[in-house]
Order: structure tokens, then sequence, then C-alpha cells
């Protein structure tokens, strides 16, 4: 499985103790240079609604978070290109010991299940498979971060069909599957997780201070749809499992 590093070329101190994670496991690996927001609007890479973000999120959409969505998507769309599965890493990573066995474990079972979480573990999960000693299990309700994750071809087309505009961070796109249309999987125990260099950002935080009252409402209404959009998505999978035992999902 070919690793895609999302990396800025100015974040050295980044890049360097990735390159030294994955030289270490003998892992084969490309920095995929990080586009940043100004890139992403000057090349009009996808159409931007604002007041949507701010619904969404409760303040209004940094830069940042613009040219990690545009990294994360031509990814993506590399994957698509490429037709075979990726690895993609954040740079801000912390490999554990058994990467090298997870991996082996990932890359048996992306094929079939598209989307595959290597860390961001949650209450909300449902037992899938095994695969040695690994359990797969599938997200009801998924964290954030898009730290890393395994991607097959067509739930990268997937992914990028069912994106329209930009009104989210990448990984509240990734967790709200009844809208990108592609379930999401844990792989347990997790084999990275992140890193000291998640502690300097190149996404500054805005804490959406001073939303207005209308702002509220519509962040509630926002809340509410998704949620009972969640539910039911989630009612049909379990009916699935119900009625087709050996082909769980």
């Amino acid at each position: 499985m070919k690793i895609f590093v999302i990396n800025l070329k100015k974040a050295t101190a980044r890049r360097e103790s990735a390159l030294l994670q994955l030289q270490k496991h003998g892992l084969e690996y490309e920095f995929f240079d990080a586009w940043t927001g100004d890139r992403a609007l000057e090349e009009n890479l996808f159409s931007w609604n604002e007041d949507a973000f701010k619904v969404r999120t409760g303040c209004p959409s940094p830069k940042g978070a613009i040219g990690c969505f545009a990294s994360h998507l031509m990814l993506w769309k590399k994957c698509v290109e490429l037709q075979q599965p990726i690895l993609i890493l954040e740079d801000d990573f912390l490999l554990k010991e058994h990467i090298v066995d997870a991996l082996a474990a990932t890359d048996a079972l992306i094929e079939q299940y598209g989307f595959i979480r290597l860390n961001g573990d949650s209450k909300h999960i449902i037992p899938v498979t095994t695969h040695g000693t690994y359990k797969l299990r599938r997200y009801k309700k998924a964290p954030l971060l898009a730290l890393a994750y395994a991607l097959s071809p067509a739930a990268a087309q997937t992914l990028v069909d069912n994106f329209s505009e930009y009104v989210e961070p990448v990984d509240y796109y990734l967790k709200r599957f009844w809208v990108s249309k592609q379930r999401a999987y844990h792989l347990s125990p997790e084999p990275i997780t992140l890193s000291d260099h998640w502690l300097i950002s190149a996404i500054p935080h805005n804490s959406g201070d001073g939303k207005t009252f209308g702002l509220r409402l519509q962040r509630l209404w926002d809340q509410l749809v998704n949620g009972v959009m969640r539910s039911v998505y989630n009612a049909a999978f379990a009916i699935h499992n119900i009625i087709k035992p050996n082909d769980r999902i």
C-alpha cells in the first residue's frame, strides 16, 4: 500500500520526524506537498460557502483548514488515478511498534471495506470482522481528526463524487458518512496516534466567540438534522446485519 504524508515544505521538524519513523520501520513513502488555503482559492479548486461553514462549525474558516481539505481532496483523486489503495498520513503522526503488522491487516481488508482509520478510537463503534489479532469495527459516530486512514480507489471515488462545496473541515466531512456515502471503519489495536507536533498547528484555533442568536439557532437545527440522518443510516446498517449476518457492515 502506497503511503502519502501530507506536509508543508516549511514544516521541516514534522517532515524529519515522519521520515525517521517511516524509515525505522522500513516503510516506503512519499511526501505530498500540502496545499495552502490561498493556493486552493487562487486555483478555484472548489467553491466555498462561508455562511454554511459558520453554521457547521460556529466560526469562520481558517485558511489552514481550506488548505488541509484541498490536500486530502487531491490525494483522493490521486488514489483514483493510481487505481490502488493508499494510506494518507498527516505529518503529526506517531507510529506504534506494531505498525507493519497493522498495515498488513489493513491491506487485506481495504478493498472490501474501503475506508479504514488507523487512529481515533470511539465508544460508538460496531464489531464487523477480525484479521489475525486485529479487529475491524464500524463507526456509528466517528471522532474528529483525519490523521491516518487507508482508502481504496472505489472509496476515494465516492468521497470525491459526493463532495460538492467546501462547508466544513475535512474531518467533519469524513465523519458525516450519510453525506459522503462512505462508511468509516477503525482498526484495533490502533497503530498510529498523535505526536507532540500536533500542539503546534498550522490551523489556528478559533473559539467562535461572538456567535449571534440567529447563528446559534441555525447550528442547533444543523446538529439536529445531522443527528437524525446519522441515526437513520445506522438503523439501516443494523437491519442489514440482522438480515445478512455473514456479510456484516
